[in-house]
């Protein structure tokens, strides 16, 4: 979708996308739609320049007729003082340690600025398996992203190399109702990063999500984008290749998109079925997993940056995983 030249200016994240891609990075948003169980998803990408996860959902689904109106907005605090920043600054200095994951295959290509990852795999769970894994959040006073995240983290510390006791995640930050763009369907995303320890348990890892909302790094990160707007492209490459465009080096990005209830409902057509989204990879964020709630279902997508494989048994192989685990944790209930 072409925007106004106005909104190409207003937006900090455009410009990054856009130098990621002049670097043969591929920077499609993934969506898959499976319309019916016995067919595989149709795959459909969108670019992170024009538009954030949440927005390109909502373009896709207004694209086949359904009535999206308002987005979901942000419900965190959003502290903006210079102690936040600094403290920030302090944890960003100490956690420039980046993570990798050992050699998995010697299938690899390091040429894809036209390819989306190959290797990459998804996974529905039932509306049962779906509100079980709400309750269970519930439960341990936990939100579903962090349960998520935790059962990740905890099946990706077997491929990293060398063996870590820390692995940062970004965790994307829905900045509606903050902020404000010429169309809702465009970049209004921030992120927060994570640094998880092997010991961590669910309640840690949540912990450590919201005081970093808490101390409002999303604000800082946001801020930093902006600042990108009197960098040339050559200065953000260095940026990127230094693995410094980011406020600490991370092994993935893990966004959820949350729960969507449309007016029709979702079992009428033309968007009906199950949806599947995945954030894109990059080199120096090599892991993206993607998660979205529609019809009372909620799907995972996982998927790897070439330069690490193309092979899709790995992805598939983490997949069955990481949903095993999730199932293991409800069972422990």
């Amino acid at each position: 979708m072409s925007l106004p030249s106005q909104a190409k200016k207003c937006d900090p994240i455009r410009s990054w996308f856009r130098v990621l891609e002049e670097m043969d990075e591929f920077i499609g948003i993934r969506f898959g739609h499976q319309g019916s169980p016995n067919s595989p998803p149709e795959w459909t990408f969108l670019g992170h320049d024009e538009f954030d996860g949440i927005g390109a959902f909502a373009h896709l689904l207004r694209q086949r007729g359904a009535s999206v109106k308002e987005l979901p907005s942000a419900n965190h605090s959003t502290p903006n003082k210079l102690a936040s920043y600094l403290k920030i600054i302090h944890y960003s200095l100490k956690n420039r340690k980046f993570t990798r994951i050992r050699d998995l295959t010697s299938q690899t290509d390091v040429s894809r600025r036209t390819h989306p990852p190959a290797n990459f795999d998804y996974h529905a769970f039932t509306e049962e398996e779906t509100s079980q894994i709400k309750k269970a959040s519930q439960r341990h006073r936990i939100s579903v992203n962090s349960f998520l995240l935790y059962s990740l983290d905890r099946i990706i510390r077997a491929d990293l190399s060398p063996a870590s006791s820390t692995i940062s995640w970004m965790v994307p930050v829905n900045l509606r109702g903050h902020i404000t763009q010429l169309s809702d369907e465009e970049n209004h995303s921030s992120y927060v990063t994570v640094s998880v320890q092997d010991e961590d348990s669910m309640q840690s890892l949540h912990h450590s999500i919201y005081r970093q909302l808490n101390l409002g790094q999303h604000w800082v990160a946001w801020n930093s984008y902006k600042l990108g707007n009197f960098l040339s492209s050559g200065m953000k490459k260095a940026l990127i290749r230094s693995n410094r465009a980011i406020l600490a080096p991370c092994l993935g990005s893990f966004s959820n998109l949350g729960k969507w209830n449309l007016d029709p409902a979702p079992d009428a057509s033309p968007f009906s079925g199950i949806w599947f989204f995945c954030p894109p990879v990059l080199r120096c964020q090599p892991l993206g997993a993607g998660c979205v709630t529609y019809g009372n279902r909620l799907t995972l997508t996982l998927q790897t940056h070439p330069a690490i494989s193309v092979d899709p048994a790995i992805s598939q192989n983490w997949m069955r995983h990481w949903t095993k685990d999730i199932k293991s944790n409800l069972e422990k209930i």
